[in-house]
């Protein structure tokens, strides 16, 4: 949880042009496949490691910017809502991170 925070921290006070390039680079490691069988072998977790990466990288660009809705925002929006069904640290972390903004947003 921390990670995306800090990361999210970060890109606000980015440009929105570099927070673009940031994007495409999260949305290159979000589109890692898995195999379809857990082996637990190296590369499996690997590949899991590039993709949760990848997840908690967008859902930091979503953080960045809790009051508006920049051009990017509906595609990241769209993307990280494939991965809502992702193996176990994935999607525990996009579990807790729709409850942390929603409480964000209900006290500001």
């Amino acid at each position: 949880m921390l990670s995306h925070l800090l990361m999210s921290s970060l890109l606000t006070v980015e440009t929105l042009c570099c927070v673009c390039d940031w994007q495409g680079k999260f949305e290159r490691l979000c589109s890692t496949r898995l195999s379809k069988r857990r082996q637990g072998s190296n590369g499996d977790v690997d590949k899991l490691r590039q993709r949760h990466a990848g997840v908690i990288g967008l859902s930091a660009c979503v953080l960045a910017f809790p009051y508006q809705v920049p051009d990017f925002m509906p595609a990241i929006l769209m993307i990280l809502s494939n991965h809502v069904n992702d193996p176990q640290p994935i999607q525990v972390m996009l579990l807790a991170e729709h409850m942390y903004l929603s409480k964000r947003l209900c006290f500001d």
